[in-house]
């Protein structure tokens, strides 16, 4: 179906990252890529976006650490321009695509994105972009999970190229080194503690026996397991991969693609306790204790009920989709020190989050919701005199709800769709007003 949809996914352009840190950024750059982009050209996009997730969600829970993975691998080539759904480069089918590098080849969700996109096509043709559709559905699937709101600026454009040979050589691999993979985060503006943030996401899901195939078997080519692992960890893996791999020969199944291991299921901190006790299942999760900077960050994450790591692991995806967004002239064509700094990422957020009196949060307070965001971005666009150029007394308070396990009773569940569709977060006290409410204060 991505064949039949991609063609309407070439609309939207998007925010030049030459803004500078302040809120003296124009009404032009507001124009491009916003909070709320599409409110009157598809009023009700992120409504149903969200309302469809909820509905797919309810048949299939993994739905959510399915479109984080596929997020993650499509903004970490080349930015978040869905090029990692396309089927063809340029309309050259015989171009290898994204799909077909070798780490992109068990990602799952593309079917999730064309149910979602259909529905928007039936809404609003040719409107929203797939990228949007990518950004929205995961943030909204992180929700679904239990995890941290964080605002989501929507008018990206879509690519019509692929980058084979960028997704087999820069996509994180699961038995890579620390130094490697702070390398890779680095190069896309991303600090130790935001590359410690973004790897919390192996809180929730599964994770395939291949990616940990060698660990139990051959580490680094020693024909035994990995000697780092506990006893009962590696029994416990060796049974969900090597013993059921085993039976599914002998039963006449030699595929090992549906075996794997759950992760979790909450947006918790017993990632970062599992890798202090040395029992990441990655050998990659377990190299953040291999290197002092983060492994101080992962006893940080670990310390309490998961507070800090989701405060920060909502800023960090709030960066992560911001990154390499197309514009008229894709922004990857510049360095990746200028196409990735953080500072282009505070002046992104800087249209949503301040230019308004309310924008110096203490810790008391509540934390960024949707309708907070919304708000703040309508005060900006009715300022008639400019705004105070200083932004350091500002604080971003995406993501400080308090830890909640999603809802599992057929009952409660329909509660808590009921919330997602209302355009409310389950993680919040207080209700969240509805995106499509008027305009007026």
């Amino acid at each position: 179906m991505l064949g039949t949809v991609k063609a309407q996914c070439l609309f939207v352009t998007v925010v030049s990252f030459s803004v500078v840190v302040s809120c003296m950024a124009t009404d032009e750059a507001l124009g491009n890529m916003e909070y709320d982009f599409y409110r009157s050209s598809c009023p009700q996009a992120e409504t149903i976006v969200r309302t469809k997730m909820a509905w797919i969600y309810r048949q299939h829970r993994n739905v959510s650490a399915q479109l984080l993975r596929l997020f993650f691998h499509d903004c970490f080539i080349k930015g978040c321009d869905a090029s990692v759904l396309l089927d063809d480069s340029n309309g050259n089918t015989n171009h290898s695509i994204e799909k077909q590098a070798t780490p992109n080849k068990s990602l799952k969700g593309f079917d999730n994105i064309d149910q979602i996109k259909e529905e928007l096509e039936n809404a609003c043709p040719g409107v929203v972009s797939c990228a949007d559709v990518l950004a929205l559905a995961t943030r909204d699937g992180i929700i679904l999970a239990g995890g941290p709101y964080y605002p989501v600026l929507t008018g990206r454009k879509d690519s019509t190229q692929s980058y084979f040979d960028e997704a087999l050589e820069e996509i994180p691999r699961p038995d890579d080194n620390i130094t490697h993979i702070l390398h890779l985060f680095s190069s896309r503006g991303f600090s130790d503690r935001e590359t410690v943030a973004l790897l919390g996401a192996h809180n929730i899901g599964k994770i395939g026996c291949e990616f940990i195939e060698s660990r139990l078997k051959n580490f680094t080519g020693t024909g035994q397991p990995d000697p780092a692992l506990p006893v009962d960890l590696l029994n416990t893996m060796k049974l969900k991969c090597v013993d059921n791999a085993n039976k599914a020969v002998s039963n006449g199944d030699s595929t090992q693609s549906s075996l794997s291991m759950s992760s979790g299921a909450v947006f918790d901190s017993h990632y970062y306790q599992n890798l202090m006790q040395g029992r990441g299942i990655l050998f990659a999760d377990q190299q953040l204790m291999a290197d002092m900077r983060t492994a101080q960050v992962v006893a940080t994450f670990a310390s309490d009920n998961g507070t800090a790591f989701r405060m920060d692991f909502a800023q960090a995806m709030a960066k992560m989709s911001t990154l390499g967004v197309l514009t008229g002239s894709r922004v990857h064509s510049k360095s990746l020190s200028e196409a990735y700094s953080a500072d282009n990422f505070q002046a992104v957020l800087s249209l949503v989050l301040i230019c308004n009196e309310e924008s110096s949060f203490s810790s008391q307070q509540a934390p960024v919701t949707e309708a907070s965001v919304k708000a703040s971005t309508r005060r900006y666009r009715q300022r008639e005199t400019s705004p105070p150029t200083q932004t350091s007394h500002m604080r971003l308070n995406v993501g400080r709800s308090v830890p909640s396990s999603p809802a599992t009773s057929s009952s409660d569940m329909s509660a808590f769709v009921s919330k997602i569709d209302e355009g409310r977060s389950p993680n919040f006290g207080d209700p969240i007003k509805q995106f499509q409410e008027s305009d007026e204060e």
